[in-house]
C-alpha cells in the first residue's frame, strides 16, 4: 500500500517506476512478459518489500500493532510510511509532492497499455475524484475519423478485437469542489483534437 514510497524508491526512470507502483499485481515470472525496465521495476518492488518486511524495526512495529489490527497491521504501517515520505516530500526530493505525482499520472496514462487489468480501473477513478474535487470529462469522436488496430499486449499475444483509436475529438471538462453531500462547479473548458480509442469487452 505504500505507493508513493515505491514509486519514489525507483528514481527518475518512468518505467522502472510503472514497474514498482504495479508489482503487486504482477505474480512470479510474469514479470519476463514486460518491457525490460518495466521488469526491473517489478523486481525492484520485490526487492523493496522483502527488505522492508525483514528490517527488525519494521517487525517490531508490526508485532506491536498487530494485538489490535491483527493482519492489517502491515497493510497500516505501510500507509504511515507514506503519509511520512508525503509530509516532508519537499526535504527529501528536493521539489513539491504536487509536480512529482502530476508528473507520474501523466506517465501512467503514456504507458497505460502496460498497466494490469487492476490498475487500469484504479487509476481512472483515483484521477476522477478525490476527497476534495471531482472531474468529469465528456467528449466524442466521429467514427469515420478512427481506425482499428490490432495491438500486441506484454505477453506478446496479439488481441483479436481490435481497438479503434483516431483524433479529432471534442468535448468539455467540468471540475467540481465538494462542498458537503453537492458539488459546486468551479471551471469549465472546451477540448478540441483530442484523441478517442473504444474496444468491446
Amino acid at each position: 500500500m505504500n505507493y508513493l514510497a515505491h514509486i519514489f524508491l525507483s528514481g527518475s526512470n518512468r518505467k522502472v517506476q510503472l514497474g514498482n507502483f504495479v508489482g503487486d499485481a504482477v505474480k512470479g515470472s510474469s514479470y519476463k512478459n514486460y518491457p525490460p525496465d518495466i521488469a526491473k521495476g517489478i523486481q525492484l518492488h520485490r526487492a523493496i518489500d522483502d527488505y522492508t518486511d525483514h528490517h527488525p524495526a519494521v517487525c517490531e512495529v508490526v508485532h506491536r500493532l498487530q494485538p489490535e489490527f491483527g493482519r492489517y497491521s502491515g497493510v497500516l504501517l505501510d500507509i504511515c510510511f507514506d503519509y511520512l515520505l508525503a509530509s516532508r516530500f519537499e526535504s527529501f526530493s528536493g521539489g513539491s509532492l504536487r509536480k512529482y505525482t502530476r508528473n507520474f499520472y501523466l506517465s501512467l496514462l503514456i504507458n497505460y497499455r502496460y498497466l494490469p487489468l487492476r490498475f487500469k480501473r484504479f487509476i481512472w477513478h483515483f484521477k476522477a475524484q478525490n476527497r476534495t474535487s471531482v472531474v468529469r470529462i465528456s467528449g466524442s469522436c466521429s467514427k469515420e475519423q478512427m481506425m482499428p488496430l490490432l495491438y500486441e499486449s506484454p505477453d506478446g499475444k496479439v488481441s483479436d478485437i481490435p481497438l479503434w483509436e483516431g483524433g479529432n475529438a471534442t468535448g468539455t471538462i467540468e471540475l467540481y469542489r465538494r462542498i458537503g453531500g453537492s458539488l459546486e462547479l468551479i471551471d469549465r473548458l472546451q477540448f478540441e483534437n483530442g484523441l478517442c480509442a473504444y474496444q468491446r469487452s
